[in-house]
């Protein structure tokens, strides 16, 4: 097996009510878009990941209707949750796509929950941490991409530095210790950002429906179009990436809007 290809999406913020608007824009529409744009431009993908923030109104119809627009795609697919989700329901609605350990060629997908019930910043508990060594002492001499929802970073944007991995300097101190960890990637921050901690790849994608103003000191929306990240894992532990966004857009955001 020469790669493994995985592309990423996040924050679909999806309504159970096809007239769901976020700030102006049809996120039903946007993800179908993005879907679409992805049975265009790749091919040989193994692997779907959901990074986050699936739906924008925590209803069972959302997660469902999410369900049966990725189920055409005849792609293995997962999703972790993120601030604006409900586990239960993610769970309940497709268990298969909850796993947390994915094994594929001689790579091992890991995905976490950072999410808190009450909050919206990010926290992974020594359960999950623990998980985390687990599966990798486990299989060692597995290349490993980790995935969760919350930057384990600062993207020098204040009004989302304060609500990320709240605890990222345990998870770093954790993963430091295995070798075998190549990339991890997270969504939450609605753009795009790239680079490394130490050897690690760190990866995010932009959302399929709004994007956030990089380097904002408060709430702000940017006219970007939605997009989505590939991700070719490599045999050797290495590997590539690109961030493709739609080219032909014509949803207006509103750019006025203080939050959501």
């Amino acid at each position: 097996m020469n790669q493994i290809r995985v592309v990423q999406i996040s924050d679909c913020h999806v309504f159970g009510h096809p007239d769901g608007r976020l700030m102006g824009v049809d996120t039903r529409g946007s993800l179908l878009d993005i879907l679409e744009d992805i049975r265009q431009q790749l091919s040989n993908i193994d692997i779907i990941t959901v990074t986050g923030d699936l739906s924008q109104d925590d209803s069972q119809t959302s997660y469902e209707w999410l369900k049966q627009q990725l189920d055409t795609m005849n792609i293995p697919y997962y999703w972790l949750a993120g601030n604006h989700d409900i586990t239960g329901l993610m769970q309940s609605v497709c268990p298969k796509a909850m796993e947390k350990s994915v094994i594929h060629g001689n790579w091992q997908l890991l995905l976490l929950d950072s999410h808190l019930d009450d909050d919206i910043h990010g926290f992974l508990p020594d359960s999950e941490l623990d998980y985390l060594e687990q599966q990798l002492l486990k299989h060692p001499d597995y290349h490993a991409l980790i995935a969760f929802h919350h930057p384990a970073y600062t993207i020098n944007s204040p009004w989302l530095d304060n609500i990320n991995l709240h605890n990222s300097e345990a998870f770093w101190k954790r993963v430091s210790r295995y070798p075998n960890v190549k990339v991890v990637i997270n969504g939450h921050i609605h753009q795009v950002q790239q680079w490394k901690k130490g050897k690690i790849q760190v990866l995010s994608a932009p959302s399929t429906s709004v994007q956030f103003k990089p380097k904002s000191d408060d709430f702000c929306l940017d006219n970007e179009s939605p997009g989505y990240r590939v991700i070719d894992l490599q045999a050797d532990g290495s590997l590539n990436t690109e961030v493709i966004r739609l080219q032909e857009y014509t949803q207006s955001i509103d750019l006025t809007s203080s939050g959501y």
